[in-house]
Formats: structure tokens, sequence, C-alpha cells
């Protein structure tokens, strides 16, 4: 079985991803690894850039996490970074926090899955 197949279940497209990369499971876990790294943090990123009241960063960070999902294959995570980067782009940050929520809350579950795969 493969090692990312377990992400199937934690409603990522694995089979649409790995389409996008040509069928390439080490460019997918490559791809997984820079994301649980290099961007674990991005949710208290995300609130401190809101506290700050820099929407521009906040649009910017969420437009990188909408095509990172995408390239994942997580619809879910990818739909709640596109709602939070039009939040930002019409600059409402009170509707930021709120989404800001909601995109937390399945950030750490898509990170979570991740890790899990990359331990394993």
């Amino acid at each position: 079985m493969s090692k990312v197949a377990s992400l199937v279940s934690e409603g990522f497209d694995v089979a649409t991803a790995l389409q996008q990369l040509a069928g390439s499971e080490k460019l997918y876990l490559s791809i997984i690894t820079k994301f649980a790294t290099m961007y674990k943090d991005l949710p208290d990123t995300i609130q401190a850039d809101l506290e700050k009241d820099d929407l521009t960063k906040v649009q910017r960070d969420a437009h990188t996490i909408k095509g990172l999902a995408g390239t994942l294959g997580h619809g879910a995570l990818r739909e709640v970074a596109a709602q939070l980067e039009h939040s930002a782009a019409g600059g409402n940050a009170a509707e930021c926090m709120q989404r800001l929520a909601a995109f937390r809350e399945i950030f750490a579950a898509v990170l979570g899955s991740l890790q899990n795969v990359l331990s394993a």
C-alpha cells in the first residue's frame, strides 16, 4: 500500500493530486514535508497579522495555502483559504477573524494528517 493512501480517508483527493504531479509520489511527499515544516505555524501568523491590521499579508498567505491545498488535493482547506483570502482582499478584518477560526480547525486537521503520514 502506498504511503499516502491513508490520506484518502482524511479528505484528500490523492489520485487527482498525484495526477497533477505526473504520478510522482516522491514529489507529493516532498510537498507534504515542506508544507508541514514551512507552514505549521501559519494560523498563528495570520492571527498576528490580523491584529496588526496587515490584510495584504493575510491575503497573500491565504492565497498561498489555497494553491497548496489544491496541489495536495484537499478541497475543504482550499475552500476555507479562498474564503479567508476573499475577506482579506475586501478589507474586512472582522470577517477575516471569523473565517480564521474555521481555517485554523481545518488546517490543524490537515497538518495532523500530513504529520501522521510523514512519521509512518
